[in-house]
């Protein structure tokens, strides 16, 4: 009887165990300017906690409990995170090329001078001088260049008769 009991169990744990099917999301993720593989990219199920840090190339197992729809989140260091609806049905899911955008903020905010070895290397002192003055961008030319938005830089010669604001296409103007 004995045996009998442990070879109806070992039989149901091995269908038990069998069952356990894996969805499977495979993908390659790339620089959306230059076309260059991404490494250290981070691939996570949103309100899920299945997520991996990979490389360019990536394979997720999800296991059978996550059927259904999801959002997948591929984000990256100084990129914009992307976030793509799937749904996992045990099955194979290739996402293919998944390209990552870079983040504009991290950009504005690196103020780097393009400088190349022959402008460190000339013996003409003012050119070095002249790179690094322009490198970086003052207030004034982000003011003139309307980086602070329209509506701290009024154009010389009109005045609010000459505009108009509207609000889902109603002019507020005159309340």
């Amino acid at each position: 009887m004995r045996f009998f009991l442990v070879l109806l169990l070992v039989f149901f744990g091995y269908q038990t165990f069998n069952a356990q099917e894996f969805s499977v999301i495979t993908g390659n993720v790339f620089d959306g300017r230059s076309k260059e593989p991404i490494s250290h990219c981070t691939i996570s199920i949103e309100d899920t906690r299945v997520s991996i840090n990979s490389s360019a190339d990536f394979e997720l197992s999800a296991p059978i409990s996550l059927i259904g729809a999801y959002i997948l989140n591929v984000s990256s260091p100084d990129f914009i995170t992307k976030r793509i609806p799937i749904i996992l049905e045990n099955q194979l899911l290739d996402l293919g090329i998944i390209y990552l955008e870079n983040d504009i903020v991290i950009e504005k905010a690196d103020n780097l001078i393009a400088l190349t070895d022959a402008d460190i290397t000339e013996e003409e002192n003012t050119a070095l001088g002249l790179g690094l003055l322009q490198g970086t961008r003052d207030i004034f030319l982000s003011k003139a260049a309307f980086d602070f938005g329209q509506a701290f830089f009024r154009v010389r010669g009109y005045d609010s008769q000459n505009g108009k604001v509207l609000i889902n296409g109603m002019p507020m103007n005159k309340f």
